[in-house]
């Protein structure tokens, strides 16, 4: 474009000078870019070899090495641009006087492209190194946290979540996911520690929501982290904790009336509470939002089996099916009832309904083992059990398995 616009100026332009300026331009663009394409897999080869065993490095110095790559592409395009302006006023048509109608080229002698040269692409620099160098080195870490945080090592993800919020502390997604990693690094503490990252949690949370009052996952998320809190609790501080939880459920339904998925945390909530009718009122309201959304019948199911209505949670497990007739765990539930009831032959339907889906099923072939030395089938009864003890790695569950190989045999 810059050449057809200097083109476009110019008394007499031939082919050769045509073709002299686009070889110019597509060497300075070919150049800048494969020097920079040099530059970019040298600095990857220096992180792989930093990366490696016994380096020594630190995780802060790990991330800040993966989001320094954006800095150099900014200084190449940078770059590129300069020699770009550059290149213009040196051909710049008649030397930098006046242009066929008596203008001048960006100003007398041309002097103004070769200080924007210079000028401007400093002004950019600051620009975006303030503006969007520090969001984008925020978003690099922060994805590197999420690594961490899907392979549970929620320690190294807290400590990247608080490095993106020191280059963007004003992201509230940031805060969300750092709220989350801490939550989840409560439930593997106890005591004084788990105390600590729960309110870490909470403050993470909270400064979430005032960032972004109308963001539906920040209510739900606090509300997430007083239910878990209730549960960790203590009897006497429980009461608190779940209130703190409807509070925050409350108004993440509001945000978003039509969540069937927040109606069924809800709901759970209130069976926290000891309120079940609240709670099934919920649940209900969750199903007409969503009859085909599985989650609310194994809730649904499940409530009903707690509160002693097994004839309705049969039936609503039974619907879950209808709509998920692969869905494994409305299976093992519903065998679980049939087997409390005594339907000894369809709770061994449903057993084998999820090693069809699902082979080597630990808890379905331990199951068959049970159930079929129930209905006095021992030959079944030893297959299964054998076939269980072989996926089995816990040691009570293995202990239990010999001991019924050694009784059927």
């Amino acid at each position: 474009m810059a050449l057809f616009d200097i083109a476009r100026s110019r008394q007499n332009v031939s082919v050769r000078w045509l073709g002299r300026g686009s070889l110019i331009f597509s060497a300075i663009s070919l150049g800048i870019f494969g020097a920079f394409g040099l530059i970019h897999a040298a600095s990857i080869a220096r992180d792989a070899r930093v990366q490696q065993a016994g380096s020594g490095i630190t995780l802060e110095q790990l991330a800040s090495l993966s989001a320094g790559h954006i800095v150099t592409y900014y200084i190449i395009i940078l770059l590129l641009m300069s020699t770009l302006a550059l290149v213009l006023w040196w051909i710049r048509p008649g030397g930098g006087k006046s242009y066929r109608d008596g203008s001048q080229w960006l100003g007398p002698g041309g002097w103004l492209a070769a200080a924007a040269a210079v000028v401007l692409p400093i002004a950019a620099l600051l620009f975006i190194f303030n503006i969007n160098v520090s969001l984008v080195r925020a978003d690099i870490i922060y994805k590197q946290g999420q690594a961490y945080d899907s392979a549970g090592r929620y320690d190294e993800a807290i400590f990247l979540y608080q490095m993106a919020l020191d280059q963007q502390p004003r992201e509230d997604y940031y805060y969300l996911f750092l709220g989350r990693a801490q939550l989840e690094r409560a439930r593997q503490s106890t005591g004084s520690e788990r105390v600590q990252y729960l309110r870490d949690a909470e403050r993470s949370l909270l400064r979430a929501r005032e960032l972004n009052p109308m963001n539906t996952d920040h209510s739900a998320n606090l509300g997430r982290l007083y239910l878990a809190w209730a549960q960790l609790a203590d009897a006497d501080q429980r009461a608190q904790w779940v209130q703190q939880s409807l509070d925050n459920y409350s108004v993440a339904t509001r945000l978003s009336p039509n969540a069937a998925h927040l109606h069924n945390e809800y709901a759970s909530a209130y069976q926290m509470a000891g309120d079940s009718t609240r709670a099934l009122d919920q649940f209900l309201i969750s199903l007409r939002i969503d009859p085909r959304y599985v989650e609310t019948y194994r809730r649904l199911g499940d409530f009903y089996r707690t509160t002693n209505q097994e004839d309705q949670a049969i039936r609503t497990f039974e619907q879950g099916l209808e709509v998920a007739p692969r869905d494994l765990a409305l299976r093992s539930l519903l065998g679980f009832l049939y087997a409390e009831r005594g339907e000894t032959d369809k709770a061994i339907e449903q057993n084998l309904a999820v090693l069809e889906l699902r082979p080597n099923d630990e808890g379905a072939l331990r199951n068959l083992a049970v159930l079929y030395s129930r209905v006095g089938d021992n030959g079944n009864a030893l297959r299964y059990a054998q076939e269980a003890l072989a996926v089995t790695q816990d040691a009570e569950e293995r202990a239990a398995l010999e001991a019924l190989i050694q009784q059927l045999q």
